[in-house]
């Protein structure tokens, strides 16, 4: 979020802790409890209530929530990015600056790299990806996508595909336990919405992935009805 005030009372932080922003956040028989207030010299001051818990949040290289914004398309050429950076702006729903980052840190993991392709191909089963970057030589990552005998630089997809890639690349690199997802429907066929629709639902009985999203889609809301709290 831009801003953190806007979810405080009346808009304003304030010092004192009655009117700070509270999270409580529960797993299983474990809780804690995130507090954000005004500090001092127009800092933030944040504390948590939880130690177990507590301190899975704050584990900066495993993050425990992930935020997958909607897309509306990606740069046509993207640098190389160290690791560290890549993964803040992921965190923050950053997701158009670091889209060819993320499948490249995917693809150095053989079995997750394998796992992410076999949804998307759920999906889009006529298509595939591929990555390549050598840090010797390379400024830019080379990502394509593949039909039959030709294959295009990826940022020729359609939106709906990015969308896709974007979601499960998330999921399959980072395998938070809380992903969050703004309207992963958007520019999708209402048949391919209903199917990332399972995927998810399929995604979340694998690992048991809590996942928060909010949706405009009816055919989307359909499919998961059952599934949703």
């Amino acid at each position: 979020m831009r801003d953190i005030e806007a979810p405080a009372p009346l808009g304003r932080l304030q010092t004192n802790e009655e009117h700070a922003i509270t999270v409580t956040l529960i797993e299983k028989n474990d809780s804690a409890c995130v507090t954000i207030r005004k500090g001092k010299n127009r800092n933030i001051t944040t504390s948590i209530e939880g130690k177990s818990l507590g301190i899975k949040l704050q584990n900066i290289e495993s993050p425990f929530s992930i935020i997958v914004p909607g897309l509306a398309g990606i740069p046509a050429f993207e640098e190389y990015r160290p690791p560290s950076v890549v993964r803040k702006a992921a965190a923050k729903g950053d997701a158009n600056s670091v889209f060819r980052n993320i499948l490249l840190l995917l693809s150095e993991d053989r079995e997750a790299w394998n796992n992410f392709i076999e949804k998307f191909k759920f999906v889009f089963p006529d298509y595939d990806i591929s990555i390549g970057f050598n840090k010797n030589v390379d400024e830019h990552i080379d990502a394509k996508i593949l039909h039959d005998e030709s294959s295009l630089p990826i940022d020729a997809c359609g939106t709906g595909v990015l969308q896709a890639i974007q979601l499960l690349s998330y999921y399959y690199l980072y395998k938070p336990q809380l992903l969050i997802l703004d309207e992963p429907d958007s520019h999708l066929h209402p048949n391919n919405q209903r199917l990332i629709a399972l995927l998810l639902k399929q995604l979340h009985n694998e690992t048991g992935c809590q996942m928060l999203i909010s949706t405009h889609s009816r055919h989307f809301f359909e499919a998961i009805k059952e599934s949703a709290e």
